[in-house]
């Protein structure tokens, strides 16, 4: 029935099936076999490639008949996830603009005095040459003059860099998630293991 299987392995397949169970066998490329027997373990298969001794499993066997009446349901839900993109917020300009102002330096300067002064000789000497003679003395008198001479200097400079802060921002939106509804059809009792209340649920007409 199995093929070429061993023994133990039969006798584990046999034991299942008159659990009320069956035997699912699956041809596929390796990369859907993978897939196939993820989807069978999500749904509680026994996907086993060893431990089909006996007294391996037969201890468990009620148990297992168990297993087969039990029946499961996910729950899914939303949640959140935040999602950072980097976009343009703006930009500086910086650029020079020329500002005229005026500005007054003080410079001290040298110029020449002529002082006439007229002292009496004392006694009367004897006069070399004649009257008349040497009758005009010339002396050049000087001053500083100041002209201004504008220089270019470097007055300071300007840094500009950039820095990172963090800051929180707060976002929001509205998230779906499943939750169980027990509707009864008939007189059945559900109990809630979680909270051990029985819930009388939505009862459904006979139809």
């Amino acid at each position: 029935m199995y093929g070429n299987i061993s023994s133990e392995r039969a006798r584990y397949y046999n034991s299942g099936i008159a659990a009320g169970g069956a035997v699912l066998t699956v041809s596929a490329p390796d990369a859907r076999l993978t897939e196939a027997r993820e989807i069978l373990e999500d749904h509680d298969a026994d996907v086993r490639t060893s431990g089909f001794e006996e007294g391996s499993w037969q201890d468990s066997s009620s148990s297992s008949a168990g297993a087969a009446n039990e029946r499961r349901i996910q729950l899914r839900g939303e949640i959140l996830r935040a999602v950072k993109e980097k976009v343009e917020k703006g930009e500086i300009r910086l650029r020079k603009d020329i500002v005229t102002e005026n500005q007054t330096i003080s410079v001290p300067v040298t110029r020449e005095e002529v002082i006439v002064e007229q002292v009496p000789v004392g006694e009367a000497r004897h006069l070399s040459g004649t009257i008349g003679d040497e009758g005009e003395i010339r002396i050049p008198v000087s001053e500083e003059k100041v002209s201004v001479v504008k220089d270019p200097v470097v007055t300071g400079e300007v840094r500009v860099q950039k820095r990172a802060v963090q800051d929180n921002q707060q976002v929001s939106d509205t998230v779906r998630h499943e939750e169980v509804r027990v509707e009864k059809q008939g007189s059945v009792d559900v109990k809630d293991q979680t909270t051990g209340k029985t819930k009388t649920g939505r009862k459904k007409p006979a139809a």
